[in-house]
């Protein structure tokens, strides 16, 4: 069979730019994380976030944009261990404090978590970024054809920096096990 480069299709169908970074070797191809923008990526990158013995390798990946406005963000994207009881998610939530929170360019971090609201690795993570969903009512996302818990999101920092306009979870269980997010953010102008 013919191999597919999913990104680069999806990027040329869509009209955007795309980066992709490999995890793993899976299936004669690769399995990984990937980023589509609508604007040219001025830096990009991958991060090996902690993993014991033999479990499956966990990435995040990065990069930077400048919007339309000027402004400069980061955008990540990722996807972290999916143990019951994971300290290497605690890990991971750790890891991606240190690696994209170290200075203050205005950040995006997408991707299945593999945690629930209120979880220890939820818990890290919102310490430092914000949560665009509603804590009142965390619409959940997996599986998509019957959803039943919330592990997808869509974070951003500073929290005071952005505001959440729209956001919607999207299921189709023909495209994917999960649903989509859709999060509409606001980059406020920084205070003085």
């Amino acid at each position: 069979a013919d191999k597919l480069d999913v990104t680069a299709e999806i990027a040329k169908r869509t009209n955007m730019v795309s980066i992709f970074a490999k995890a793993v070797d899976w299936d004669g191809g690769e399995y990984g994380q990937a980023l589509l923008s609508k604007y040219t990526f001025l830096r990009t990158g991958k991060v090996d976030l902690p993993t014991h013995k033999s479990n499956e390798p966990r990435i995040a990946i990065e990069s930077l944009l400048i919007l339309p406005a000027g402004d400069t963000i980061r955008l990540v994207g990722t996807h972290l261990d999916h143990q019951k009881d994971s300290i290497e998610r605690i890990e991971q939530a750790e890891e991606l404090n240190v690696k994209f929170l170290k200075d203050n360019i205005p950040a995006i971090l997408a991707g299945d978590i593999n945690d629930i609201p209120g979880s220890e690795t939820l818990k890290i993570l919102e310490s430092r970024w914000g949560s665009s969903y509603d804590p009142k009512d965390p619409k959940p996302t997996f599986p998509s054809h019957a959803p039943e818990r919330k592990i997808d999101y869509v974070m951003f920092s500073p929290k005071e920096r952005w505001k959440v306009l729209e956001r919607q979870v999207l299921c189709d269980k023909v495209a994917s096990d999960h649903c989509a997010v859709l999060v509409v953010l606001e980059l406020l102008p920084q205070s003085k």
